[in-house]
């Protein structure tokens, strides 16, 4: 079934929103399925306002977080955390195309890494990143680590979810103006299911507060997460010259990407 703006898509997923979560002390595994079309994911621009984002291997950039804090005087922000992306591998497996990002913060002093596998369209010349489609999150404790996966199975988007590391992703391309449907299968109990539905809404737009040295005369590609109830989920803003939003906030924090001066 092909996807269009209006098109529901059926899908299971587990769906946490709680970032500061601890890890459990034993290795976990979440799946997630559905029974749709998964669109496409490449940095380019159409002349009709699609962003795909385009990686190769080695590519590298760096983002800035911070967080929701009652010991923080700033608004109940805390002080900012950088992380590193690194794409370190392009890879083939069971006929489908993925690339790796490595994420940890400098020095490895956060003690957290991630690791998120996108699928790709390689028919296209430069393969087209599809979506995220795996989440492994390792942190360490008491000297051991401990391991959170998250699989994705189809397109639909992902929030971030059990870290600080920053991974809100969308379901590519980003067309503007569109607005997509996702209805969502969670398993509540082992006998009881939750119909919830998500909506990705897409829009050219200005610079919003939060980049204030970014040129005002230069449009913002603005995709933003929500819930039927209009409860947001997160919101990020793109440009094709960048592999990474400039800027985003989900319910726990905000990121900007470290553009170099």
């Amino acid at each position: 079934m092909k996807k269009s703006r209006t098109t529901e898509k059926s899908l299971i997923i587990f769906c946490g929103i709680a970032a500061f979560l601890a890890f459990m002390p034993v290795p976990c595994t979440h799946g997630a399925d559905i029974v749709s079309k998964s669109p496409i994911l490449e940095v380019s621009h159409k002349e009709n306002f699609e962003i795909i984002p385009f990686w190769k291997l080695g590519d590298q950039w760096r983002v800035k977080a911070v967080y929701h804090s009652s010991l923080s005087k700033d608004h109940g922000w805390s002080e900012p955390i950088f992380w590193e992306y690194s794409v370190t591998e392009h890879k083939k497996q069971n006929s489908k195309h993925f690339y790796i990002v490595e994420i940890k913060s400098p020095d490895n002093k956060m003690k957290s890494e991630a690791h998120l596998s996108y699928q790709a369209d390689c028919g296209k010349k430069p393969c087209e990143l599809s979506h995220l489609s795996k989440v492994e999150l390792t942190k360490i404790r008491r000297g051991s680590p401990f391991l959170k996966v998250f699989n994705y199975e189809k397109a639909f988007p992902v929030q971030t979810e059990q870290s600080l590391i920053p991974y809100d992703t969308p379901v590519f391309p980003l067309a503007s103006p569109s607005s997509d449907t996702f209805a969502v299968l969670k398993q509540v109990t082992r006998e009881l299911k939750a119909v919830n539905t998500l909506k990705q809404e897409v829009r050219q737009t200005l610079r919003p507060k939060e980049l204030p040295r970014w040129p005002s005369e230069k449009k913002l590609t603005q995709v933003k997460c929500s819930t039927d109830k209009d409860k947001l989920i997160f919101v990020q803003y793109w440009h094709k010259d960048f592999p990474w939003p400039l800027f985003g906030q989900n319910g726990n924090m905000k990121y900007w990407l470290v553009m170099e001066n």
